[in-house]
């Protein structure tokens, strides 16, 4: 009884954390360059075992390892959709598409942060940079346009007045390594590999928009949401179960 209890509200906590991301999602919905979060499911206990114990769980959610029992917990993980958005015509020549895989490169005060938010500007210190005024890198550094005729090329080459000013750099992150730190910038858990633009391209005067598909949010919310109550079902049985069990059966016996 206790183990379905157990079990339970692990996954409840898990249902939370895919409402948090669904909600998130939503939130982005207009947001050029989201790449949506999509929760997966992975058992704790299972993760912590070794192969050599040959575990083996029941269609109750209960782990058994030799002649000891242990219920199932189940832990979500969050990992990034970074498949492409559609794209947006603005005929703004500071809007850039980022089309395939990679993200920007950004300089921050706290180090680099990278995005695929491609609305920027141009920063009080004459540099191609984000809304917030962080200068987005090229290959030796900020990009400054220091003229009115600017152009980027699919390849991520930014020429000014007709001369090469600087090419965009491009990294890629894992889905699994990409961290959100708000503003549409990013960090990653594991070190950026650099790209050479071989597989992707810039497009000047687009925006990449979210690709959250809000239709299917707001089915994956529908079915969040009914399997929390379900698993609150679950755990007030038990608990009633469990009552019985403490308060009625000593007085039978």
């Amino acid at each position: 009884m206790v183990n379905g209890i157990y079990v339970a509200a692990s996954s409840m906590a898990s249902q939370a954390e895919n409402l948090e991301a669904i909600a998130g999602n939503l939130a982005n919905l207009s947001t050029a360059g989201y790449k949506r979060d999509v929760p997966a499911f992975s058992d704790l206990l299972q993760e912590s075992l070794a192969p050599a114990l040959a575990p083996t769980i029941s269609d109750t959610g209960v782990v058994t390892i030799g002649n000891t029992t242990y219920p199932e917990i189940v832990q979500s993980i969050i990992t990034v959709d970074l498949q492409d958005g559609s794209l947006r015509g603005t005929n703004n020549p500071f809007d850039l598409a980022v089309q395939g895989p990679g993200f920007l490169v950004v300089q921050t005060p706290e180090g680099e942060a990278y995005t695929r938010n491609g609305a920027l500007t141009i920063n009080k210190d004459g540099y191609l940079a984000t809304h917030n005024g962080y200068p987005v890198l090229g290959d030796g550094g900020p990009i400054r346009l220091n003229g009115t005729d600017w152009q980027v090329a699919a390849n991520g080459e930014v020429t000014v007045e007709g001369a090469v000013a600087g090419r965009l750099r491009l990294v890629g992150i894992p889905a699994e390594s990409v961290r959100r730190i708000g503003d549409s910038l990013v960090l990653s858990a594991t070190e950026p590999t650099a790209l050479d633009w071989a597989d992707s391209q810039v497009k000047q005067g687009f925006l990449e928009q979210s690709n959250v598909n809000a239709i299917g949010e707001m089915i994956s919310l529908i079915a969040t949401m009914r399997i929390f109550e379900a698993n609150q079902k679950v755990i007030q049985a038990e608990d009633e179960t469990l009552s019985k069990a403490v308060n009625q059966v000593p007085q039978v016996l």
